[in-house]
């Protein structure tokens, strides 16, 4: 069965919605295992209303929810459920040309007044840009690793199954992928590292018509503590910091926290306007950096993300 975000793959114990989601059958119940895609375009197409030739299978649906039910409450900022949602910024599609992974590692640190704050080495020095080719299995596997961490935030598997395992097979199954998203987009990646380990991430994929990127806290310990907010706050202030970025940020609905969070960083809503996602016309709300030009389709053709 083929859904907008692959085809579907349900087994006994084992549901698997491919480029997207897994998710297991554990002590009767379903648990979250690995997520390439953001939970709430999961629950629109699984659990929502919609078009019923697209939906999933009722079991499958319910097989969902319980498991997106099942994730701890400080969890859902690390899956960009409530706290930490998609940012969309416009870019043109002349820029996606070059087929590479870049990782932009900023070292960031979590200061007592629970902002993060750059160091000035990274300022002076704010990304690694580099060229992996698909033959190079060292340079591939350590983006592995990255994604495979972020994937496999919140697993809780019984004893009999070992966290090393699902880990392999995490490895395994996002590799092509992976390989395929690079072909097709140019992506960065902030990172968080306190006490040289990487606790949060930003990845960002640049598509042909927009930007997108979450926040994920990979560290129990960091989950809770609004340290994805922060990281989102410092990535957009950054890219809000080029004067040729012409800033526009859609959130889905109003009254949101993504709509608060992006209030109190000097956006406002501008207008409700139809974006086109994955072949169908989503409603969303167009916000936008207060002191500049409203918004113009020329303007839009103009932008640059760097």
């Amino acid at each position: 069965m083929s859904y907008p975000y692959g085809s579907l793959e349900v087994a006994s114990d084992v549901v698997t919605m491919a480029d997207t989601a897994t998710i297991m059958r554990v002590d009767g119940g379903w648990r979250l295992t690995s997520m390439t895609e953001p939970a709430h375009y999961l629950r629109n197409l699984l659990v929502l209303d919609g078009d019923p030739s697209m939906r999933a299978p009722e079991e499958v649906r319910s097989a969902f929810t319980q498991a997106f039910a099942g994730i701890p409450e400080p969890m859902h900022e690390s899956l960009c459920w409530t706290g930490s949602p998609d940012v969309h910024m416009e870019v043109p599609s002349a820029y996606i040309e070059q087929d590479f992974y870049a990782l932009r590692f900023a070292t960031l640190r979590w200061s007592d007044d629970r902002d993060l704050r750059v160091s000035e080495r990274s300022v002076r020095h704010p990304f690694v840009l580099r060229t992996i080719p698909a033959d190079d299995d060292d340079g591939w596997r350590e983006i592995l690793d990255v994604y495979v961490a972020v994937n496999n935030v919140g697993v809780d598997t019984p004893d009999e199954i070992s966290v090393d395992l699902i880990i392999d097979s995490l490895r395994e199954s996002i590799t092509e992928p992976l390989r395929r998203l690079v072909k097709q987009h140019r992506a960065q990646m902030w990172c968080v590292v306190a006490d040289g380990k990487v606790v949060a991430v930003a990845p960002l994929v640049i598509g042909h018509s927009l930007a997108r990127f979450q926040a994920i806290a990979t560290h129990p310990h960091w989950q809770g503590r609004g340290l994805c907010s922060a990281l989102i706050r410092a990535v957009v202030a950054d890219i809000s910091g080029n004067p040729a970025v012409h800033d526009i940020v859609l959130v889905s609905e109003q009254g949101t926290a993504a709509e608060r969070l992006y209030r109190s960083l000097g956006f406002a809503v501008v207008e409700r306007s139809l974006h086109l996602v994955h072949g169908g016309a989503t409603e969303y709300w167009r916000m936008q950096n207060r002191g500049q030009d409203p918004y113009t389709e020329e303007l839009a053709t103009d932008n640059l993300l760097r």
